[in-house]
């Protein structure tokens, strides 16, 4: 009986230890489940704007060589420069970047147009070249979304980690569980057991009992017997 009770107790603090367990792990699945789905989302939208950036900074390599505008130069004359604001104003990279923002909602690349469009514009007017500025603006824009990647992943990873740590925990709890049933269930086959001897031996008491009370009761009888006897006999 009392190893059974220790184990009873011990399996109520590993059954409270193990639903505590399994609160913190819907906890964290739940938490690292929307940091998954999150990450998953901006790694798409993330690879979307790089692959995007990728693109305008081809266009805009290829527009240094001339595949723009032929006639592009900021070193001419006034009309030329106000001519070159115009192409530079229409300038694929620009536009590209202007429409794929807006496609995929992307406040980087929303962002990243808007600067595009100020240096050009700043450039046309000062008669420099623009084109080292926009390269600076979209190599920075890439080292950000990769830092950002980078960090994200560092969290993931940090999620998953928890996660498995709480899962060899619950395991670990469930194991502890299931030995304190099987030392209960023991215990209990042990106490029916010994009960049942306990019964068994109480009913051969009882015969035994039953068996002394006949046996005294016999002896009483006869023994009054035999007084009246002896009486009978001296008075004779």
């Amino acid at each position: 009986e009392e190893a059974k009770a220790t184990a009873t107790g011990d399996l109520a603090t590993t059954t409270k230890e193990l639903a505590d367990a399994e609160s913190a792990l819907k906890l964290a699945n739940d938490n690292c489940m929307q940091t998954a789905a999150d990450h998953e989302a901006t790694v798409k939208a993330r690879d979307e704007e790089l692959k995007v950036i990728a693109e305008a900074k081809k266009i805009l390599v290829d527009s240094t060589t001339g595949a723009v505008t032929q006639s592009y130069s900021f070193l001419q004359t006034v009309r030329a420069r106000l001519q070159t604001r115009a192409d530079l104003a229409n300038a694929e990279v620009l536009n590209v970047v202007k429409k794929l923002a807006k496609e995929h909602h992307s406040a980087a690349l929303a962002q990243l147009a808007s600067r595009i469009a100020a240096v050009m514009k700043l450039g046309a007017y000062a008669g420099e070249d623009p084109f080292a500025k926009v390269k600076g603006l979209i190599g920075d824009l890439i080292s950000r979304l990769e830092a950002e990647a980078g960090s994200e992943a560092t969290e993931k990873a940090y999620c998953d980690e928890q996660i498995a740590k709480t899962e060899d925990k619950k395991g670990e709890l469930q194991d502890d569980v299931a030995k304190l049933t099987a030392k209960i269930d023991q215990a209990a086959a042990r106490s029916a057991e010994l009960k049942g001897e306990v019964k068994e031996l109480q009913g051969e008491l009882a015969t035994l009992a039953r068996e002394q009370a006949q046996m005294d009761k016999m002896r009483q009888g006869t023994h009054a017997d035999y007084t009246q006897a002896k009486a009978d006999l001296e008075e004779g």
